[in-house]
C-alpha cells in the first residue's frame, strides 16, 4: 500500500541549496543546525551508557590487560 509511495519518495532528488536557502532566509538554520548537533552528541551519550558496561567484563580485561606470551 505504502511501498510505491515510499519507494518514490525516497528516490526523489532533493535540492539541498534549495533546502539551506529556505531555512537561512528565515533565520531557523542556526537551530537547525543546534538540534542536529544535540541529537549527535545525545546518540554518543546513549552508546557510551549501554556499551560502556559491558565493556569491562572479565573475558575483555583479561584478552587486552595482560602480557601477551
Amino acid at each position: 500500500m505504502f511501498g510505491p509511495h515510499l519507494r518514490n519518495w525516497w528516490s526523489t532528488p532533493v535540492d539541498y541549496a534549495a533546502q539551506v536557502h529556505y531555512f537561512t532566509q528565515r533565520e531557523i538554520s542556526t537551530p537547525i543546525q543546534l538540534l542536529i548537533g544535540l541529537g549527535t552528541g545525545f546518540n554518543g551519550v546513549l552508546s557510551l551508557t549501554v556499551l560502556l558496561p559491558t565493556a569491562r567484563t572479565p573475558a575483555v580485561a583479561r584478552h587486552f590487560c595482560e602480557p601477551a606470551p
